[in-house]
């Protein structure tokens, strides 16, 4: 077993401590975790990642479970565990077994930390159910995250010793239930296989998973016993155990899964009121009784066959009643997709050209087709991507630069209400059935599922307009100042009454779900937009100016706050990168115009409505996992400054980016689409993306996506560049703790950052294509030669005159761009006091003074202040009267 090492990397970062400024040391880690209340299989699944990454560190979020805990004890291994306090800069973070923030307990705070650590998940809980945005996620269907860690050594031919690798298999045993759960597969076998060739001893593992219990533990589980019922729900046989408990026990879990071992149980719920607070542990032997599923929808997670919930501010009898609706919901219809998939799939071969889709999609009358390879399907497309590729011209481009990758594929067993959800929810037009996309077996679409139910149940079907709405009045009232709500409640009011509808869009509807502030009030009227502005701005006494062109509105109040109003429209684009053309339309068709899902949610403001979310495409749900996704295939076509927004908005919300919308912008930038905009367009969003708080992970996704190559050519992210963008975020933040009422151009400096390695000729060519302010070129043009000079000028200066009038003449970005590039720390001091010191230094006489002594009017007034001042700076006049001594000394020795 490895032992901890202190090989950590490290970075520099400014600090301030009693007023000094000091250049510090920051330790940075790569860490290994799982989640609280470890068991054996995360505890394998880490020690197994330990033995790929030997640099790495262990860190248990919270408690482990009591073998867990007894085996780390006994067995005299040396693990390099280190405590969520003591962690510094994480730069790479594993997480196995655990893909949802809510069970990470304090460890948590690190996928916030800046920069944002490298994320990688090892887990076979179902992806559906993660909530951390990953940077790369191993995920295979078995019984246990321990397996796919060992499939990794195995591949990678990494041996272990015989403790190690009984430790493994002790993690698979633990969490495939000795084999025998229903989760279970091929891979555990071949997994434990493999540990059983690098000599894991049976006997070990059993010493491992089979511990005595102890008194507390004992009382517990014959409460749970004693408190058990059965409920038949819907034709399933359910045992229910709902009790308190005096304080929390880490073994529940541990203990309920022991139980499920010794009774022949089908499915278990344990509901039990430790620390006011609901635990839910379920526990699964049914094929087709996914507890998974079911506490999550209670705000729980986990896999088919184990999960659990943690209920807050709710009593035991109103979580069980919760639970009791919950599994009336999900058991009600237990048809399966394989009962109602067809079997005749439709389908376009690989390196088949647009036209050839167009042909297929319009001779069968279907709006979507898988694409196939090798028997295989690799991807989809859709009539509206086919259809818009058609009208730019690009029919004779393959299908595969503008398919969907990630395929709408669903397990043969998957349940009708699931599939009812994801397809109402907007985004997919059909569902794939099968066990991978090597095993499709059918196709279910839209109008099979939707004739389904209306068969099945005419009374509980309503078409609805977009997602099955969750009311967020409670929280508008909650987040909004009242006097922006109660304008919302207006606006709709006036909207009912001139017959037309409003609704809340962009934005502020996103930051509001987000929990951020944002006071952006966009509104989008199905009808009359001007009619609308015009009838708010008379009645509450605003101004409005109209954009009779684009069917849009600004309406403006008295202390100059303002609602941008604009008709329901949609939009074509004549060419690629071209302004686009708008006509008239409905909400649904405005929301799809928007740049990215989580951009295209609405509220319904009309009275009787107020405060329904309504989502058409998915915004709500990628929202929550963190995820940036395009509408459509060609949304980078049509305007390629949404390659750098989507940068912005993963860089903003810590978001990851999905994988079609990743390849969408690989596509554009290879046919050079992004050379079709203007520089001010570039610039415009390259500008909003430098000043976000914390730009750098964003550079480095342009740099990632060779965006950065549309600057100048030149330009380029290498190390040198990337730690001068670091030290000037450091000089920043140093800047904004001292004088938080100043902001310096932030991303100018980042330009600055950006364009060093370009001469002089090369970065007025890149200002003037920005079409910058002539100061900013002026900037741009000099502050290489002026950091040089105020180096040089710095290096022997002590006074602090010598350093006002060394540094007064420079901009403040050339001043801190040279703080950031200065190799001395005396040289970074020095810039340091005459910011914070010197600056803003005054004398209390003025020219006239020193004219009355006889000093004529001219250049002479302006050098004797000068002198004076010198003489104020280096202690010499503190007051009025000394200063007047000094310039009567100076001027009688002119």
């Amino acid at each position: 077993m490895t032992a901890m090492r202190n090989d950590s990397n490290c970075c520099s970062q400014w600090l301030r401590i009693n007023g000094q400024i000091i250049w510090g040391i920051i330790m940075s880690m790569k860490v290994i975790a799982t989640h609280v209340n470890a068991d054996f299989d995360g505890l394998a699944a880490m020690v197994g990642l330990l033995k790929l990454h030997p640099d790495a560190h262990l860190v248990f979020p919270g408690s482990k479970e009591s073998g867990v805990r007894q085996f780390m004890r006994q067995s005299g291994v040396e693990f390099p565990e280190i405590g969520v306090r003591d962690l510094t800069e994480v730069t790479h973070l594993f997480l196995v077994d655990v893909s949802r923030d809510d069970r990470l307990g304090p460890l948590a705070s690190v996928l916030h930390q800046t920069p944002r650590p490298y994320v990688e998940i090892y887990d076979h809980h179902p992806e559906n159910q993660a909530n951390i945005p990953a940077d790369a996620v191993h995920s295979l269907q078995c019984g246990a995250t321990t397996t796919i860690v060992v499939l990794k050594l195995k591949e990678k031919k990494i041996s272990l010793s015989s403790l190690e690798a009984s430790l493994l298999l002790a993690g698979i045993h633990e969490d495939t239930a000795g084999f025998l759960s229903v989760s279970t597969s091929t891979l555990d076998f071949q997994a434990a296989l493999y540990l059983l060739g690098q000599n894991a001893e049976i006997s070990v593992v059993n010493r491992m998973l089979t511990h005595r219990l102890q008194p507390e533990q004992m009382s517990f589980f014959n409460t749970m016993v004693s408190h058990c019922e059965q409920l038949n729900v819907e034709g399933s046989l359910i045992v229910v155990s709902t009790f308190s408990w005096p304080s929390f026990l880490p073994e529940a879990a541990y203990l309920v899964h022991r139980l499920m071992d010794l009774e022949p149980i089908d499915v278990f719920l344990a509901m039990i009121l430790m620390e006011e607070r609901v635990h839910v542990i379920g526990r699964s032997a049914m094929p087709d009784v996914d507890v998974g599923q079911i506490l999550s929808l209670i705000g729980g997670g986990g896999h088919k066959m184990a999960a659990s919930a943690v209920l807050k501010g709710v009593t035991l009898i109103e979580a069980r009643e919760k639970l009791m609706e919950v599994l009336q919901q999900n058991l009600r219809f237990r048809k399966r997709a394989a009962d109602l998939m067809k079997t005749n799939v439709i389908s376009i071969k690989g390196g088949k050209r647009v036209s050839d889709a167009a042909t297929l999609l319009n001779k069968h009358r279907i709006n979507a087709l898988p694409v196939m390879e090798k028997g295989n399907v690799v991807g989809t497309i859709s009539r509206q991507i086919v259809d818009g590729a058609v009208f730019h011209g690009l029919q004779d481009r393959p299908i595969e630069e503008f398919m969907i990758t990630e395929l709408p594929l669903v397990d043969p067993e998957t349940p009708l209400p699931e599939i009812f959800e994801q397809m109402v929810s907007g985004r997919n037009r059909f569902v794939l059935v099968g066990k991978d996309s090597t095993h499709v077996e059918g196709i279910i679409t839209r109008m099979d599922l939707l004739r389904h139910q209306y068969e099945f149940s005419p009374e509980s079907v309503k078409l609805r307009k977009g997602r099955k709405s969750e009311n967020i009045e409670a929280m508008l009232k909650k987040r909004l100042p009242e006097r922006v709500f109660q304008l919302l409640q207006e606006c709709g009011k006036i909207a009912d009454e001139i017959g037309t509808r409003v609704y809340l869009v962009g934005g502020m509807v996103r930051d509001i779900l987000l929990h951020r502030e944002n006071m952006d009030v966009d509104l989008v009227i199905e009808g009359d937009g001007i009619q609308f502005a015009e009838a708010f701005a008379r009645r509450n006494g605003c101004e409005f100016a109209a954009h009779d062109r684009f069917g849009t509105a600004t309406i403006v109040f008295p202390d100059r706050f303002k609602m941008d109003v604009a008709s329901a429209r949609t939009e074509s684009y004549q060419s690629p990168a071209a302004l686009p053309e708008v006509q008239g339309g409905i909400l649904r068709q405005d929301l799809y115009r928007r740049d990215f899902t989580i951009n295209s949610l609405a509220v319904d403001l009309s009275p009787q409505n107020l405060g329904n979310l309504i989502d058409y495409f998915g915004g709500w749900d990628d929202l929550h996992r963190g995820v940036i996704r395009i509408l459509h295939g060609l949304s980078f076509i049509d305007d390629p400054t949404r390659t750098l927004r989507a940068i912005r908005f993963a860089t903003r919300f810590n978001f990851r980016i999905s994988e079609d919308t990743k390849r969408f912008m690989r596509n554009a930038v290879e046919i050079k689409v992004l050379e079709k905009l203007s520089g001010k367009r570039f610039w415009s969003e390259l500008r909003n993306l430098l000043m976000e708080e914390h730009p750098i992970p964003g550079v480095r996704m342009l740099s990632e996506y060779k965006l950065l190559s549309f600057i100048h050519p030149q330009v380029d992210l290498d190390p040198f560049i990337l730690d001068l963008l670091y030290q000037i975020e450091s000089v920043s933040s140093w800047f904004q703790l001292n004088f938080p009422d100043e902001r310096p151009g932030k991303w100018l400096l980042q330009l600055m950052a950006l364009l060093e390695k370009l001469n002089r000729d090369e970065r007025i060519g890149v200002a003037q294509k920005f079409q910058l302010t002539a100061d900013a070129q002026e900037v741009l043009r000099e502050y290489k030669s002026n950091a040089k000079d105020i180096h040089a000028r710095l290096r022997d200066v002590q006074k602090a005159s010598s350093i006002y009038f060394s540094l007064r003449e420079y901009p403040l970005e050339v001043l801190l761009y040279a703080m950031a590039r200065a190799g001395e720390s005396s040289q970074r001091q020095r810039i340091a006091t005459y910011l914070r010191d010197l600056r803003g230094s005054k004398l209390q006489i003025s020219g006239d003074d020193v004219i009355k002594l006889g000093v004529p009017q001219g250049p002479k007034v302006r050098e004797a202040l000068d002198q004076v001042l010198r003489v104020h700076l280096d202690g010499g006049a503190p007051d009025r009267e000394r200063q007047l001594q000094a310039a009567s000394q100076i001027v009688q020795a002119f």
